[in-house]
């Protein structure tokens, strides 16, 4: 019983922490796509269009997420934690900082953090 105890303490956390990172991720992904609708002008928008967009979209936030695997696979809270505050530090960003053609407005501290600490993972 205390090892079943002590099994459940040490891998709850790490649960929570997953769920953390995941809920970051969606609103991450999800505020991308709206802003690039914003900025399409999803209002004049047929539907069948709208929804070719959201597919391109969902693969993009699909193959953006892969930079993210270090945090998604791992079951070391560090990293799954540096995860979560990347992806918070850049949805709080305006949708024109996210949608600008300048790569350098994706950077954050808590992004190169992340980088640093999934390389030294790796």
């Amino acid at each position: 019983m205390k090892y079943l105890l002590l099994t459940l303490v040490l891998i709850l956390p790490a649960a929570a922490q997953a769920d953390s990172f995941q809920t970051e991720w969606d609103t991450y992904c999800n505020k991308v796509k709206s802003c690039a609708l914003d900025q399409m002008g999803q209002t004049e928008m047929p539907e069948g269009m709208r929804e070719m967009m959201m597919g391109t979209m969902n693969k993009m936030c699909a193959s953006v997420k892969k930079s993210f695997d270090a945090a998604a696979n791992s079951e070391h809270q560090e990293i799954i934690e540096a995860g979560a505050r990347c992806l918070r530090s850049l949805h709080q960003k305006s949708c024109a900082q996210l949608m600008g053609g300048d790569a350098g407005m994706h950077q954050t501290s808590e992004c190169q953090k992340y980088r640093e600490l999934a390389e030294s993972y790796q």
